[in-house]
């Protein structure tokens, strides 16, 4: 059988004839046996997947359709698969892509007929609960839409949160901490370790850090699966056994909430504001109690070499910020993240300056500063502050003044060297222990952190908004099953996966409601 798109092949595949004439290359054979068929879903094939991973399944046995005494949800199915120790299921980004999809799809089916089967209480007749018209009107788009809260990724999923986070907001008022964590599969060697004993091999941590590039990644795509699962689980000992463990090492955590993310390098990073017990704010408590609370728990300086190598190296290597591409997202912004930011012998809190002049004027006078910062370079770190204010020829009287009206809204100044204006703000016990990037801010008030919850941490996927909406204006003549199918199908078709974030949306799909358990245990 031969498809053609004008006249060319575009999938060749070879035909054997035994009997009568031979068909030349030249001859286009074109056979549709479903013309004229309303096409169903590979996952209603008994065997689909005995037939769609061969390789998987040489002997078309052991399938999720196989007969078995005890039965098993496609969830529990799909998690076992990819945790086998088999590593033919987990090693192969196909049949894991083609899990999620039909375990999505299974749920979004699942959410569907339920929806079907709710009727309003109300006065009704035999004839209107059978007529699809009346039952259109019970129920509307919102009401449709968040048909979809409880699966994990869509817009509904996020808004949901969005609405729990702000009650924790209302309840607990603004978090104290905006945490960022990174993680560094090719750094840390453990992750390595654990694949290459997979296979019989024994690594040690020398051999691991003289690998090149390429052989980290050879190892880490033989089980993408167990490098989530550990990536997972060093999130989860991150929180369990250090920020909310015995050392406090940020305060006494009251709540928090996190949200993981994907981006273009396909691994996961966390988002997360932490409410701290007793932590001051500048709104009730004196300044001087605002800076002393976050020079206790954050920093930007770089360690002494001789008294802290390793943490010299964490800051040198994980917490120096290079502007790339992502910096500048934004026409007309050389870093949106705002580096170099300029030093200061102390943490300051800047207010808001809504006066255009004056901050044009601040804003110079700091620009200045931070070029000539730039043009120094690596001699930099011979520098102080008036040094550097001299080179620059600027007075220390202006260079104070602008720092305090530089910037619209409120917003925190970290203590910094000259030779530190690159330099996060990190917490030194998070770091020693992650050993990868982090970043840590203060949060100043409540307006702004509940524009930045609701914009950042709660984003849905825009496209996918959009298209979920077009969908459903498309589709407003149809039944109502038929229109929540079609939701489900741009929701399942229509999206950007890495590898990672298949896997754990796979493994993990339980992983929200468990946080937010935890999250109410804490609390009691």
């Amino acid at each position: 059988m031969t498809n053609h798109v004008q006249n060319k092949l575009l999938f060749p595949t070879v035909l054997h004839k035994i009997d009568g004439p031979a068909i030349t290359s030249e001859q286009i054979v074109n056979i549709a046996p479903g013309e004229g068929k309303i096409p169903v879903t590979p996952y209603n094939e008994p065997n689909w997947e005995a037939l769609a991973f061969v390789k998987q399944f040489s002997e078309g046995k052991f399938h999720f359709n196989s007969e078995r005494k005890q039965k098993i949800t496609p969830i529990k199915y799909a998690q076992t698969r990819l945790k086998c120790c088999d590593s033919r299921f987990a090693s192969d980004p196909q049949y894991i892509f083609g899990l999620l999809n039909w375990v999505e799809k299974e749920t979004v089916y699942s959410t569907i007929n339920f929806v079907e089967r709710k009727r309003k209480c109300g006065p009704s007749k035999a004839a209107d609960v059978q007529n699809n018209s009346t039952f259109k009107s019970l129920i509307s788009d919102a009401e449709i839409f968040a048909s979809f809260k409880k699966i994990r990724g869509t817009p509904q999923y996020f808004k949901n949160m969005m609405h729990d986070i702000l009650a924790k907001v209302r309840q607990f008022g603004p978090p104290t901490f905006w945490i960022t964590f990174s993680d560094a599969e090719f750094k840390w060697t453990d992750i390595i370790k654990i694949v290459a004993r997979q296979f019989g091999e024994n690594l040690d941590d020398s051999t691991i850090n003289s690998m090149d590039w390429s052989s980290k990644v050879k190892y880490l795509k033989r089980n993408p699966v167990t490098v989530a699962r550990q990536i997972d689980y060093r999130f989860s000992q991150l929180w369990g056994k250090v920020i909310l463990g015995g050392l406090h090492p940020i305060g006494q955590i009251l709540n928090y909430d996190e949200r993981g993310e994907f981006q273009d390098r396909g691994t996961e990073h966390i988002h997360a504001p932490v409410h701290v017990e007793n932590a001051p704010t500048i709104e009730n408590d004196s300044r001087e109690d605002v800076i002393s609370f976050i020079d206790k728990y954050v920093t930007c300086s770089i360690p002494d070499k001789q008294l802290h190598p390793e943490l010299n190296k964490l800051v040198n290597s994980l917490q120096t910020h290079h502007c790339t591409k992502t910096c500048k997202k934004k026409k007309g912004i050389k870093c949106r993240f705002n580096a170099p930011w300029p030093p200061t012998e102390q943490t300051k809190i800047v207010f808001a300056n809504e006066d255009k002049k004056s901050l044009d004027k601040a804003n110079n006078c700091i620009n200045k500063i931070l070029k000539e910062i730039q043009i120094i370079g690596d001699a930099i770190e011979n520098f102080d502050l008036e040094q550097l204010l001299d080179s620059a020829h600027v007075s220390r009287e202006d260079y104070d003044s602008c720092l305090d009206i530089m910037y619209k809204r409120c917003t925190m100044l970290y203590k910094r060297k000259p030779n530190e204006a690159w330099v996060v703000p990190y917490n030194t016990v998070l770091l020693n222990t992650w050993c990868a990037n982090m970043n840590i801010q203060y949060i100043t008030g409540i307006y702004g952190v509940i524009a930045y919850l609701t914009s950042y941490l709660t984003k849905p996927e825009r496209s996918m908004s959009e298209l979920m909406r077009a969908a459903s204006k498309e589709a407003a003549s149809l039944p109502i099953k038929e229109k929540l199918i079609k939701l489900g199908n741009v929701f399942q078709n229509s999206r950007d996966l890495s590898t990672h974030e298949a896997i754990v949306r796979t493994i993990s799909i339980l992983y929200a409601a468990q946080t937010l358990m935890f999250n109410m245990f804490l609390l009691d």
